[in-house]
């Protein structure tokens, strides 16, 4: 089936009663817009701070290599925008976890529903793996020059914490979500083809 023919199979009249179909999946719909919503914003916090860790590294470096002092930096520099450029895909990710959560409800797949609910404690736990990644690359940026890293502002509070809390509570939420439909999509499968499990497999 080609792309064309993929979306003129997707009957809005159907979506729409899928969505609507019970509280459960009104809530799991709502809860992943919010969360894409939610991530997305903290997530654009933290690749902004990210930025501006690189354009205060890069004008140490010229510093340095003016002074004719040996401190090599740029590492560091193409360090921070590696780390940006995951930034910027994590946001993308969350745009494409928003279609396969909508795709999930509209083929009502357990399957789907059963991934959605484990890529979103992974998503929790790449919160928790960006505040590692930027205290490595402190670490390292004063191996290359000693006590560099006082000049950056991790304020990991104010831009980290709120992110890893985020993911974690809405993946606690989406867990929960995702029982939920489990067994509603379950039930919805045995009021159509019975307990038959040799028919369910097919």
């Amino acid at each position: 089936m080609d792309e064309k023919t993929f979306l003129s199979s997707i009957s809005p009249t159907v979506f729409k009663t899928r969505v609507t179909e019970s509280k459960w999946t009104k809530l799991f719909v709502l809860a992943s817009i919010l969360q894409l919503c939610c991530v997305v914003s903290l997530e654009a916090r933290v690749l902004h701070r990210n930025n501006d860790f690189k354009k205060s590294v890069s004008t140490r470096y010229e510093f340095h290599k003016a002074r004719l002092e040996q401190c090599n930096l740029k590492p560091s520099i193409d360090r921070m925008s590696l780390i940006a450029q995951e930034n910027i895909v994590f946001m993308v990710f969350q745009l494409f976890q928003l279609w396969f959560c909508l795709n999930a409800i509209y083929n009502q797949n357990v399957m789907q529903i059963i991934t959605i609910a484990v890529i979103n404690f992974i998503c929790g736990l790449f919160g928790i793996v960006q505040i590692f990644e930027i205290l490595k690359w402190c670490s390292d940026l004063d191996k290359a020059c000693a006590g560099e890293s006082a000049y950056i502002d991790k304020n990991f509070g104010e831009f980290d914490v709120p992110l890893v809390i985020c993911l974690i509570l809405f993946a606690t939420i989406i867990a929960f979500l995702s029982f939920k439909l489990y067994q509603q999509f379950g039930w919805n499968i045995y009021k159509k083809i019975g307990a038959d499990i040799k028919i369910q497999s097919i």
